[in-house]
């Protein structure tokens, strides 16, 4: 499915593709209001389609906290796996 999408899947593990921030209220707030691929239209006034990265506005607050915490699990599991 990745080779069909616009634009490659992120590699989560990797802080520096982060553009909006890597702290829980920041990778929450970036699922609320999606990417978009024109950066000079708000978010709020595109479509699905005309996103990099939809919004996932119809979740909860603590739903997008539990995902953005998932994803900083990620880093910490491939830190770990790092060691020694």
């Amino acid at each position: 499915m990745a080779p069909h999408l616009p634009a490659s899947p992120i590699d989560f593990r990797n802080v520096s593709l982060f553009k909006r921030g890597t702290t829980e209220d920041e990778i929450a707030g970036t699922l609320a209001q999606g990417i978009s691929t024109d950066h000079t239209v708000p978010a709020l006034h595109l479509t699905h389609h005309e996103l990099l990265m939809p919004k996932f506005d119809h979740l909860t607050e603590t739903e997008r906290r539990s995902i953005a915490l998932y994803v900083i699990s990620l880093r910490a599991d491939d830190n770990q796996r790092r060691l020694p």
